[in-house]
Parts: structure tokens; C-alpha cells; sequence
């Protein structure tokens, strides 16, 4: 500290001049560096914009938590349906997609940009899966596994694991988060969704 003779500055408003009467006072040289004001106010605004980012992350962990949380609790109720009531609940699904096709075509058009045509063909698509799923859900049969050593049987039980993350893409928005969907409530188990930030509508409706 005994070598330093002198001191720059940065900006003249009260806080900068502030510090330079102290420096002055102090014995020491003082080199004012004059610093526009609107890069001042860019380096603020990137500061206020970390801090928004990080407080929109710990809003975003808050509620992935809480989905995961509630997911947990509707887990044992739904993992104890019988397959043919999830079967009935999945078939409800589809009808519900297919008598929507032309608003959910929409959606996806006006935020993907997707010929409608196209939007039609993506909900028909993610539809078959509901439908197909419905159908495996009255067959997830165990397996009876060839005998290894004399005197032994060996089988293999399927049963629901626990709530499945679904993360989907943008650029199918229905007929993915379908995709990921309808197998898992099939299976029995529960499911948090997070469908692609931009073109999220879609995949909500």
C-alpha cells in the first residue's frame, strides 16, 4: 500500500467524487476516468438481469419440487388401479384428442409455425400412441423365465416403479409429451412433465 502514489477514479457522480476528496485527503494523486454513463447503466442492467435469472431459477426448482412432490402423493392411489380402469382413463384421453384435432392443429401452428396440415398430422400421431398405450395397459404380463438349475422356476413381475420425469422437445410438441406420457400412466405410475419452454402450449393442452 506504501508504493501506490496514485488512484484512478472511475465516473464523476457522488459516489466516484466521494472517494476521490478521500483519496486526496489521503495524500495521494488522483486521475479521474470519465466513464460514459450508459456504460454504467449496461453494466447495472447486467447485474439486475444475473439476479433475475437466478431468482427465475429458484422459482423453477420451487415448482419442479413441488410437481415431483405431488406426483409422489397421487403415486399409490393411481399404482393401485386396476389396468383395465387406466386402460378406460387413457381411451377417455384419446377420444378427448381426437374430438379437439382441429384446435389442437391450430395451437401448434400458431407456435410452431407449422402448416396446419401438418399441426392435424402431429395430433393424429400423438393420439395413436394414447391409443396404442391403452391397449398395453390390460397386457403388462409378467415373463416365466427358462429353468437354470433343477427344481427352480424363475419369473419376472412388472409393476410401476414411481413418478417418471418427462422432459419433451419443441419440435413435436403433442405428440412427444404423448409419447412419454401414455406408457407411464399405463404402467401405473405417475408423471411430471416439462415440455419445451417455447413452444409449451401445445404439449400443455
Amino acid at each position: 500500500m506504501n508504493d501506490i502514489k496514485t488512484v484512478g477514479v472511475l465516473g464523476a457522480g457522488t459516489m466516484g467524487n466521494g472517494i476521490a476528496q478521500a483519496c486526496a485527503t489521503s495524500g495521494l494523486d488522483v486521475v479521474m476516468l470519465d466513464v460514459e454513463q450508459s456504460a454504467v447503466d449496461r453494466g447495472l442492467a447486467a447485474i439486475d438481469a444475473s439476479l433475475e435469472r437466478l431468482q427465475k431459477k429458484d422459482k423453477v426448482t420451487a415448482d419442479a419440487r413441488a410437481a415431483a412432490d405431488a406426483a409422489a402423493t397421487a403415486l399409490p392411489a393411481w399404482r393401485a388401479t386396476l389396468p383395465k380402469e387406466r386402460a378406460a382413463i387413457l381411451r377417455r384421453w384419446h377420444a378427448l384428442i381426437v374430438e379437439q384435432q382441429d384446435a389442437l392443429a391450430a395451437l401448434i401452428s400458431l407456435e410452431q409455425g407449422k402448416p396446419l396440415a401438418e399441426g392435424r398430422g402431429e395430433v393424429a400421431y400423438g393420439a395413436s400412441y394414447v391409443a396404442w398405450f391403452a391397449d398395453k395397459a390390460t397386457r403388462i404380463y409378467g415373463d416365466l423365465i427358462a429353468q437354470q438349475q433343477r427344481g427352480k422356476r424363475m419369473s419376472a413381475i412388472k409393476e410401476p416403479v414411481g413418478v417418471v420425469a418427462a422432459i419433451t422437445p419443441w419440435n413435436f410438441p403433442m405428440a412427444m409429451i404423448a409419447r412419454k406420457i401414455a406408457p407411464a400412466l399405463a404402467a401405473g405410475c405417475t408423471v411430471v412433465a416439462k415440455p419445451a419452454e417455447d413452444l409449451c402450449q401445445g404439449g400443455l393442452e
